[in-house]
Protein backbone atom coordinates (compact mmCIF):
# COMPACT_ATOMS: atom_id res chain seq x y z
CA UNK A 1 0.00 0.00 0.00
CA UNK A 2 1.30 3.45 -0.93
CA UNK A 3 2.25 5.93 1.78
CA UNK A 4 -0.11 8.92 1.96
CA UNK A 5 2.35 11.22 0.19
CA UNK A 6 2.75 8.76 -2.66
CA UNK A 7 -1.00 8.34 -2.99
CA UNK A 8 -1.55 12.09 -2.95
CA UNK A 9 1.03 12.78 -5.64
CA UNK A 10 -0.18 9.88 -7.76
CA UNK A 11 -3.71 11.29 -7.65
CA UNK A 12 -2.55 14.27 -9.72
CA UNK A 13 -1.89 11.85 -12.58
CA UNK A 14 -5.44 10.54 -12.97
CA UNK A 15 -8.13 12.42 -14.84
CA UNK A 16 -11.01 12.91 -12.36
CA UNK A 17 -13.65 12.16 -15.00
CA UNK A 18 -12.33 8.73 -15.96
CA UNK A 19 -9.74 7.69 -13.39
CA UNK A 20 -7.34 7.19 -16.29
CA UNK A 21 -4.33 9.11 -17.59
CA UNK A 22 -2.67 10.22 -20.80
CA UNK A 23 0.99 10.82 -20.02
CA UNK A 24 2.96 12.35 -22.90
CA UNK A 25 6.62 11.32 -22.80
CA UNK A 26 9.03 13.81 -24.34
CA UNK A 27 12.23 12.64 -22.66
CA UNK A 28 13.61 11.08 -25.86
CA UNK A 29 16.41 13.65 -26.18
CA UNK A 30 18.31 11.92 -23.39
CA UNK A 31 18.47 8.70 -25.42
CA UNK A 32 18.11 9.74 -29.07
CA UNK A 33 18.90 13.45 -29.31
CA UNK A 34 16.59 16.03 -30.96
CA UNK A 35 14.35 13.67 -32.94
CA UNK A 36 11.60 15.15 -35.15
CA UNK A 37 8.87 16.85 -33.15
CA UNK A 38 11.08 17.64 -30.15
CA UNK A 39 13.49 20.25 -31.49
CA UNK A 40 11.67 23.13 -29.76
CA UNK A 41 10.69 21.48 -26.52
CA UNK A 42 9.25 24.56 -24.85
CA UNK A 43 6.85 25.04 -27.75
CA UNK A 44 5.97 21.34 -27.70
CA UNK A 45 5.20 21.42 -23.96
CA UNK A 46 2.96 24.44 -24.55
CA UNK A 47 1.04 22.58 -27.28
CA UNK A 48 0.68 19.50 -25.10
CA UNK A 49 -0.83 21.64 -22.37
CA UNK A 50 -3.24 23.12 -24.90
CA UNK A 51 -4.24 19.58 -25.88
CA UNK A 52 -5.01 18.66 -22.29
CA UNK A 53 -2.26 16.18 -21.38
CA UNK A 54 -2.87 14.73 -17.92
CA UNK A 55 0.89 14.55 -17.35
CA UNK A 56 4.11 15.27 -19.23
CA UNK A 57 7.25 13.16 -18.82
CA UNK A 58 10.55 15.05 -18.98
CA UNK A 59 14.24 14.64 -18.21
CA UNK A 60 15.65 16.45 -15.16
CA UNK A 61 17.21 19.19 -17.31
CA UNK A 62 14.07 19.85 -19.33
CA UNK A 63 11.91 19.73 -16.20
CA UNK A 64 13.99 22.58 -14.82
CA UNK A 65 13.87 24.59 -18.05
CA UNK A 66 10.10 24.11 -18.38
CA UNK A 67 9.19 24.55 -14.72
CA UNK A 68 6.77 27.43 -15.39
CA UNK A 69 4.54 25.13 -17.45
CA UNK A 70 3.71 23.09 -14.34
CA UNK A 71 2.69 25.99 -12.13
CA UNK A 72 -0.92 26.45 -11.06
CA UNK A 73 -3.95 24.30 -10.35
CA UNK A 74 -4.76 23.56 -13.98
CA UNK A 75 -1.25 22.40 -14.93
CA UNK A 76 -0.52 18.80 -15.91
CA UNK A 77 1.29 16.47 -13.53
CA UNK A 78 5.06 16.27 -13.94
CA UNK A 79 6.84 12.93 -14.43
CA UNK A 80 10.65 13.08 -14.18
CA UNK A 81 13.05 10.54 -15.70
CA UNK A 82 15.76 9.13 -13.41
CA UNK A 83 17.90 7.17 -15.89
CA UNK A 84 19.17 6.81 -19.44
CA UNK A 85 20.37 4.26 -21.98
CA UNK A 86 21.92 4.33 -25.45
CA UNK A 87 20.15 1.18 -26.69
CA UNK A 88 18.11 3.11 -29.30
CA UNK A 89 20.99 5.13 -30.71
CA UNK A 90 21.46 4.61 -34.45
CA UNK A 91 24.09 5.28 -37.08
CA UNK A 92 27.84 5.37 -36.48
CA UNK A 93 27.30 5.71 -32.71
CA UNK A 94 25.05 2.66 -32.45
CA UNK A 95 26.02 0.87 -29.21
CA UNK A 96 27.45 -2.61 -28.83
CA UNK A 97 26.26 -3.89 -26.43
CA UNK A 98 24.96 -0.65 -24.90
CA UNK A 99 24.66 0.87 -21.44
CA UNK A 100 22.12 1.89 -18.82
CA UNK A 101 22.88 4.45 -16.12
CA UNK A 102 21.19 6.59 -13.46
CA UNK A 103 21.16 10.33 -14.18
CA UNK A 104 19.16 11.70 -11.23
CA UNK A 105 17.89 10.73 -7.80
CA UNK A 106 14.32 10.63 -6.51
CA UNK A 107 15.21 13.57 -4.26
CA UNK A 108 16.25 15.59 -7.31
CA UNK A 109 12.97 14.70 -9.03
CA UNK A 110 11.08 15.89 -5.97
CA UNK A 111 13.07 19.14 -5.92
CA UNK A 112 12.00 19.69 -9.53
CA UNK A 113 8.35 19.37 -8.53
CA UNK A 114 7.73 15.84 -9.80
CA UNK A 115 4.48 14.10 -8.98
CA UNK A 116 5.95 10.81 -10.27
CA UNK A 117 9.47 9.53 -11.00
CA UNK A 118 10.07 7.06 -13.85
CA UNK A 119 12.86 4.59 -14.60
CA UNK A 120 13.67 1.65 -16.85
CA UNK A 121 13.90 -2.00 -15.88
CA UNK A 122 15.92 -3.49 -18.75
CA UNK A 123 16.18 -7.27 -18.79
CA UNK A 124 17.76 -9.76 -21.15
CA UNK A 125 21.30 -8.30 -21.14
CA UNK A 126 24.04 -10.61 -22.37
CA UNK A 127 25.91 -9.65 -19.19
CA UNK A 128 24.03 -10.68 -16.06
CA UNK A 129 25.87 -8.02 -14.06
CA UNK A 130 24.28 -5.27 -16.14
CA UNK A 131 20.78 -6.60 -15.51
CA UNK A 132 21.54 -7.08 -11.82
CA UNK A 133 22.78 -3.49 -11.49
CA UNK A 134 19.61 -2.11 -13.08
CA UNK A 135 17.35 -4.24 -10.87
CA UNK A 136 19.30 -3.30 -7.75
CA UNK A 137 18.93 0.39 -8.58
CA UNK A 138 15.19 0.01 -9.15
CA UNK A 139 14.87 -1.56 -5.72
CA UNK A 140 16.89 1.23 -4.12
CA UNK A 141 14.85 3.91 -5.88
CA UNK A 142 11.59 2.23 -4.82
CA UNK A 143 12.72 2.45 -1.19
CA UNK A 144 13.90 6.06 -1.57
CA UNK A 145 10.66 7.06 -3.30
CA UNK A 146 8.61 5.49 -0.51
CA UNK A 147 10.61 7.47 2.05
CA UNK A 148 10.02 10.69 0.10
CA UNK A 149 6.36 10.05 -0.65
CA UNK A 150 7.05 9.99 -4.41
CA UNK A 151 5.43 7.37 -6.70
CA UNK A 152 7.83 5.39 -8.89
CA UNK A 153 6.72 4.33 -12.37
CA UNK A 154 8.84 1.46 -13.70
CA UNK A 155 9.17 0.79 -17.44
CA UNK A 156 10.16 -2.86 -18.00
CA UNK A 157 11.65 -3.47 -21.45
CA UNK A 158 13.23 -6.70 -22.74
CA UNK A 159 16.47 -6.46 -24.71
CA UNK A 160 16.00 -8.71 -27.73
CA UNK A 161 17.69 -9.28 -31.09
CA UNK A 162 14.40 -8.45 -32.83
CA UNK A 163 12.51 -5.41 -31.58
CA UNK A 164 9.29 -6.93 -32.91
CA UNK A 165 9.51 -9.60 -30.18
CA UNK A 166 9.38 -7.13 -27.29
CA UNK A 167 5.54 -7.25 -27.23
CA UNK A 168 5.34 -11.03 -26.81
CA UNK A 169 3.04 -11.73 -23.84
CA UNK A 170 5.51 -13.96 -21.99
CA UNK A 171 8.21 -11.26 -22.14
CA UNK A 172 5.83 -8.46 -21.10
CA UNK A 173 4.41 -10.57 -18.27
CA UNK A 174 7.92 -11.30 -16.95
CA UNK A 175 8.92 -7.64 -16.89
CA UNK A 176 5.67 -6.45 -15.32
CA UNK A 177 5.91 -9.05 -12.57
CA UNK A 178 9.55 -8.21 -11.78
CA UNK A 179 8.74 -4.48 -11.69
CA UNK A 180 5.84 -5.03 -9.31
CA UNK A 181 7.92 -7.31 -7.08
CA UNK A 182 10.71 -4.68 -6.96
CA UNK A 183 8.32 -2.05 -5.57
CA UNK A 184 6.90 -0.11 -8.51
CA UNK A 185 3.97 2.20 -7.73
CA UNK A 186 2.93 2.21 -11.40
CA UNK A 187 4.07 0.27 -14.45
CA UNK A 188 4.50 1.44 -18.03
CA UNK A 189 4.36 -1.72 -20.14
CA UNK A 190 4.41 -2.70 -23.78
CA UNK A 191 1.00 -3.63 -25.12
CA UNK A 192 0.99 -7.28 -26.16
CA UNK A 193 -1.21 -6.66 -29.20
CA UNK A 194 -3.90 -8.91 -27.80
CA UNK A 195 -6.68 -7.94 -25.38
CA UNK A 196 -6.88 -11.31 -23.61
CA UNK A 197 -3.15 -11.65 -22.90
CA UNK A 198 -2.86 -8.03 -21.76
CA UNK A 199 -5.93 -8.40 -19.55
CA UNK A 200 -4.29 -11.37 -17.83
CA UNK A 201 -1.12 -9.34 -17.19
CA UNK A 202 -3.06 -6.35 -15.82
CA UNK A 203 -5.28 -8.53 -13.64
CA UNK A 204 -2.24 -10.16 -12.07
CA UNK A 205 -0.51 -6.86 -11.29
CA UNK A 206 -1.11 -5.19 -7.90
CA UNK A 207 -0.44 -1.65 -9.21
CA UNK A 208 -1.89 0.34 -12.15
CA UNK A 209 -0.57 -0.53 -15.61
CA UNK A 210 -0.32 2.04 -18.39
CA UNK A 211 0.50 1.06 -21.96
CA UNK A 212 3.73 2.28 -23.55
CA UNK A 213 3.13 4.09 -26.83
CA UNK A 214 6.17 2.74 -28.64
CA UNK A 215 7.08 3.58 -32.27
CA UNK A 216 4.78 5.71 -34.37
CA UNK A 217 1.76 3.72 -35.58
CA UNK A 218 0.74 3.40 -39.22
CA UNK A 219 -2.08 5.88 -38.67
CA UNK A 220 -3.82 7.79 -35.91
CA UNK A 221 -6.87 5.57 -36.36
CA UNK A 222 -4.74 2.44 -35.87
CA UNK A 223 -3.27 3.85 -32.69
CA UNK A 224 -6.72 4.84 -31.38
CA UNK A 225 -7.87 1.25 -31.94
CA UNK A 226 -4.88 -0.01 -29.96
CA UNK A 227 -5.70 2.39 -27.12
CA UNK A 228 -9.29 1.11 -27.05
CA UNK A 229 -7.96 -2.44 -26.70
CA UNK A 230 -5.66 -1.40 -23.85
CA UNK A 231 -8.60 0.10 -21.96
CA UNK A 232 -10.77 -2.95 -22.63
CA UNK A 233 -8.03 -5.07 -21.08
CA UNK A 234 -8.04 -2.97 -17.91
CA UNK A 235 -5.12 -0.63 -18.61
CA UNK A 236 -5.35 2.67 -16.73
CA UNK A 237 -4.23 4.75 -19.71
CA UNK A 238 -1.12 5.28 -21.75
CA UNK A 239 2.33 6.82 -21.80
CA UNK A 240 2.62 8.07 -25.37
CA UNK A 241 5.37 9.92 -27.21
CA UNK A 242 5.89 9.78 -30.95
CA UNK A 243 2.25 8.99 -31.71
CA UNK A 244 1.45 12.45 -30.33
CA UNK A 245 4.44 14.74 -30.82
CA UNK A 246 5.22 13.50 -34.35
CA UNK A 247 1.65 14.10 -35.52
CA UNK A 248 0.84 17.13 -37.64
CA UNK A 249 -1.03 18.75 -34.74
CA UNK A 250 -0.09 17.30 -31.32
CA UNK A 251 -2.78 19.25 -29.46
CA UNK A 252 -5.52 17.99 -31.77
CA UNK A 253 -4.19 14.43 -31.58
CA UNK A 254 -4.27 14.61 -27.80
CA UNK A 255 -7.84 15.84 -27.79
CA UNK A 256 -8.87 12.95 -30.04
CA UNK A 257 -7.11 10.43 -27.79
CA UNK A 258 -8.83 11.95 -24.77
CA UNK A 259 -12.20 11.13 -26.34
CA UNK A 260 -11.16 7.46 -26.22
CA UNK A 261 -9.30 7.37 -22.90
CA UNK A 262 -11.63 9.57 -20.87
CA UNK A 263 -14.96 8.36 -22.17
CA UNK A 264 -17.29 7.43 -19.33
CA UNK A 265 -16.48 3.90 -18.14
CA UNK A 266 -19.36 1.41 -18.07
Amino acid sequence: MAHSGQALRESYLWNPASGRAIVVAVDHGLFMGPIPGTQDLRDLVRRLMTGGADAIQLTPGQAEHNAAAFSGRQAPALVVRLDSTNLWRQGDLKPNPGFWTPVASPRRALQLGAHVAVCFLLYGWADDAAEAANLAQVGTWAEECADLGLPLMVEPLPILPRASDENRPEFVALGVRIAAEAGASLIKANYTGDVDSFREIVAGCPVPVLARGGPKAASEAAYADQVSDVLEAGGRGLVVGRNVFQSADPARTLRELAKVVHATKS
